[in-house]
C-alpha cells in the first residue's frame, strides 16, 4: 500500500503535516464491541462538554475551514463539521439539554444514555468518535486492491484524491464516509494538521492505529507526511 502527496500542497501550506494509517485486512461486518464501547464514551464525554460549552470544537473547526482555503477549497463543511453537527442534532433530538450551566442538572443514567452518534458501520464508528474526542477531521478512504497506488493529487484549482486513475474525492478534505460499507477490508485514514495541532494529530493517529489493531486484529501501519517527505509506502 502507497500513499503520495502531491508537493503544492506542501507548498502552499509549509508547515501542514499528515498523519497516515493503513489497515489491511479488516473485518467489519457486525457489531464490534471495543468500537461500541470507544462510541459510548466519546458520546458521553461530549454531552458533557456541552453542558459546560454551548458549541463543540469551535476554534478547531473555524482552525480548518481557514486551512481548507488555503488550499483553494471553497468553505464548505469537512468530516469534523459534519459529525459536530449530527451529534447535536442527535442530542437534540434525543430531548437532552446541551446548554452551559446545566451540568448540576444531569443525572448519572442520562449520562450513561447519551449514546445518541448513530452507529453506521465499526469503521465509520471508530473514525467519527475520535473526530468527538480528539477535535480533528478524519478522513477515511477504501483501499480496495492494496497495490493500488492512493494519491492526493492537485488539479488546476484544489486537491483532489486519486486511488488509481479514479477520482474518488473532489475536492479533498470533504466528507469521505460514503465509500466506507460492511464490505470494506483495506483503507486509508489520513489527519491533516499543522504545526500549531501537530501534537494533536499524532496522538490522533496514534490512538486510532491502536484501536484499529485491537478491534479488528488486523495489519495496520501508520505514517507521517511533512517537509520534504510526501510520500509513505507501506510493509503491509
Amino acid at each position: 500500500m502507497k500513499i503520495t502527496v502531491a508537493d503544492e500542497i506542501f507548498r502552499k501550506i509549509n508547515d501542514i503535516c499528515i498523519g497516515i494509517i493503513a489497515a489491511k485486512g479488516i473485518n467489519n461486518h457486525g457489531c464490534n464491541k471495543e468500537v461500541e464501547a470507544f462510541r459510548r464514551r466519546c458520546s458521553t464525554e461530549m454531552n458533557l462538554f456541552l453542558k459546560m460549552q454551548k458549541d463543540i470544537a469551535v476554534k478547531e473547526r473555524a482552525f480548518y475551514q481557514l486551512l481548507v482555503q488555503k488550499l483553494g477549497i471553497e468553505a464548505r463543511h469537512n468530516s469534523l463539521d459534519l459529525v459536530c453537527r449530527e451529534y447535536k442534532d442527535a442530542l437534540a433530538q434525543y430531548g437532552m439539554k446541551s446548554e452551559a450551566n446545566e451540568l448540576n442538572r444531569v443525572s448519572l443514567d442520562e449520562l450513561m444514555a447519551s449514546d445518541v452518534l448513530p452507529s453506521k458501520n465499526s469503521l465509520l464508528d471508530l473514525v467519527r468518535s475520535g473526530m468527538l474526542k480528539f477535535h480533528v477531521p478524519i478522513d477515511i478512504y477504501d483501499a480496495k486492491d492494496e497495490n493500488e497506488e492512493f494519491c492526493i493529487a492537485y488539479d488546476e484549482k484544489y486537491p483532489i484524491v486519486k486511488r488509481g486513475t479514479e477520482m474518488i474525492a473532489v475536492p479533498w478534505c470533504i466528507d469521505s464516509e460514503a465509500e466506507i460499507i460492511e464490505e470494506t477490508k483495506n483503507v486509508w485514514i489520513v489527519i491533516v494538521g499543522t504545526s500549531d495541532n501537530r501534537k494533536v494529530v499524532a496522538a490522533t493517529r496514534n490512538e486510532l492505529a491502536r484501536r484499529i489493531k485491537s478491534a479488528f486484529n488486523c495489519n495496520v501501519e501508520t505514517g507521517w507526511l511533512e517537509g520534504s517527505v510526501t510520500v509513505f509506502d507501506t510493509s503491509i
